[in-house]
């Protein structure tokens, strides 16, 4: 399935919702805003269609929308949490305990994809914890950008790696 780069389908309450994140133009703050496209049963690739219509009727503008350059942590932190489907409720309690208490605290006004393997790993080792709860940590925000990846959020590529890897 094609993916734009710039935002992601929904299927909410019997309709289509094409989302992207989009940056306040006065405060800097990113948020997701959403357009419905058509009904629910609408296929993917006729959803890309309408958004392709409406944003040439000037309906839909995602050229605000936040920028890999300019996506924090925290940005990624919560587009996982609201769009990661969790198979087990306490595979979701467990990230959102560790990305919420302990990453996001520490990298979450960092821009996403200027954090580097080496500041990770000093970090880590700073952490005062046992070695198996240190590398939940690093799996665990390794899961947000391989997710982000996979969504078209931050570009593939080496130079855009996890640096949780390693």
């Amino acid at each position: 399935m094609a993916r734009e780069s710039r935002g992601w389908f929904r299927r909410k309450k019997g309709r289509l919702v094409f989302c992207w994140n989009a940056q306040n133009d006065t405060t800097g703050n990113i948020k997701e805003v959403s357009k419905v496209v058509g009904p629910d049963t609408l296929s993917d690739s006729k959803g890309w269609e309408m958004v392709g219509v409406l944003k040439k009727e000037g309906k839909i503008r995602t050229d605000c929308s936040a920028s890999p350059d300019t996506l924090t942590f925290a940005n990624l932190a919560s587009y996982y949490f609201a769009n990661k489907k969790f198979k087990k409720q306490s595979t979701k309690d467990l990230h959102e305990q560790i990305i919420g208490g302990v990453c996001v605290p520490r990298w979450g006004d960092e821009i996403a994809i200027d954090i580097k393997p080496v500041k990770i790993k000093r970090w880590l080792e700073k952490v005062d914890v046992e070695d198996p709860t240190r590398e939940k940590y690093r799996s665990v925000m390794g899961t947000v950008y391989t997710f982000a990846q996979c969504e078209g959020i931050i570009p593939l590529g080496l130079e855009h790696t996890t640096p949780c890897t390693g």
